[in-house]
């Protein structure tokens, strides 16, 4: 008589306990990812950067931690640096709060921080892609 295993129903420990019971061996392991895609020989390797959301003028903005990050795309050999939307803080109208949370006000005054303190390295090319 084959004892059938409803999967719906049964709990994982139960699942292994069974199958361990019909001689079948498991091991419990990390899973591993790799979230890399490797071209084909042909083509040359080319490391980019992609950073976003540094909001400059919000007292919350980690610039020190953008800055070191440059540091290391510099060391890694990246040329070219993508910035995926919301440089800066914005207008103080996108939430209740936001007004409260920023030291700079206004465009202008935002865009003169941006341009005196983002990072620039020599030999690195930021992209701006906007955001909202």
């Amino acid at each position: 008589m084959t004892k059938e295993i409803v999967l719906e129903k049964v709990k994982t420990a139960e699942l292994l306990s069974e199958i361990s019971n019909r001689g079948f061996i498991s091991t419990k392991r990390d899973l591993i990812m790799d979230r890399t895609y490797k071209f084909p020989r042909k083509y040359k390797s080319y490391k980019i950067g992609v950073v976003s959301d540094c909001h400059l003028g919000s007292q919350y903005q980690q610039i020190s931690l953008l800055h070191e990050a440059y540091d290391i795309m510099l060391v890694q050999g990246v040329k070219d640096v993508f910035f995926c939307g919301d440089m800066l803080e914005g207008s103080g109208k996108m939430h209740r709060d936001q007004m409260y949370e920023m030291f700079i006000v206004g465009s202008d005054k935002l865009c003169e921080y941006a341009i005196k303190h983002y990072p620039a390295r020599e030999g690195m090319t930021t992209h701006c892609i906007s955001g909202n």
